[in-house]
């Protein structure tokens, strides 16, 4: 059954089938971050708990979007783009925290930014096509330039991806609280990063690379 009352949006069991998929994949993505988390074990033991709540509350999140979407698509644009960014975040710090895992890391350890690196473009790709063909699918012309729409892809996520690491490396670098292990602290810059990355990239993809 589907719920299409707006000629730009809808909401069926496609979009609740992503929505779940989306919710389930960050939920197994945040295991190799908490492995890295030295203290919180109450957090390690209610895991479990994660791969059944966070799919429920993506798919929830998506119909009340659209639920606002319907009067203002820019609100279900959001939601959806909040959910591919919680995506990408998760398998940014994801991929991030794996490294740490397999490889170790010290605060004067230059492999920071190649980590970072790595993560971040890991996440960048698949951001380009969450977004191209779920977050900003609305509205979008069929005669789209797909090499210029990428071209616009890539210098944004260039820029995006230059402070992106400045900032992380920056914090990483010389920040160093006494209460966080090292690789806890380089979970938490990378955050920083991907902070700024999240508002970045809505504005950009939004008004220059899958603008209507």
């Amino acid at each position: 059954m589907e719920f299409n009352q707006s000629p730009a949006i809808h909401f069926g069991k496609k979009e609740a089938i992503i929505s779940l998929v989306i919710g389930e994949l960050i939920a197994w993505l945040a295991w190799p971050i908490i492995l890295n988390v030295d203290n919180f074990e109450v957090v390690k033991n209610l895991f479990w708990f994660a791969p059944i709540a966070f799919p429920i509350l993506a798919l929830i999140g998506s119909w009340v979007g659209y639920f606002i979407g319907r009067k203002v698509l820019v609100i279900y644009q959001l939601v959806k783009f909040f959910q591919v960014g919680l995506l990408n975040t998760f398998l940014d710090i994801g991929v991030f925290n794996v490294l740490i895992l397999l490889l170790n890391i010290s605060q004067e350890d230059y492999r920071f930014s190649y980590f970072k690196s790595i993560s971040f473009l890991t996440a960048s790709t698949n951001s380009y096509f969450w977004n191209r063909y779920w977050s900003f699918s609305e509205k979008r012309a069929n005669g789209v330039d797909k090499k210029a729409e990428f071209a616009k892809f890539i210098t944004v996520s260039v820029i995006v991806f230059i402070v992106n690491l400045g900032i992380s490396t920056y914090i990483f670098k010389v920040f160093s609280p006494s209460w966080l292990s090292t690789k806890e602290w380089a979970t938490v810059s990378a955050i920083f990063g991907v902070i700024f990355s999240m508002i970045a990239n809505f504005v950009g993809y939004k008004f220059i690379v899958f603008k209507a």
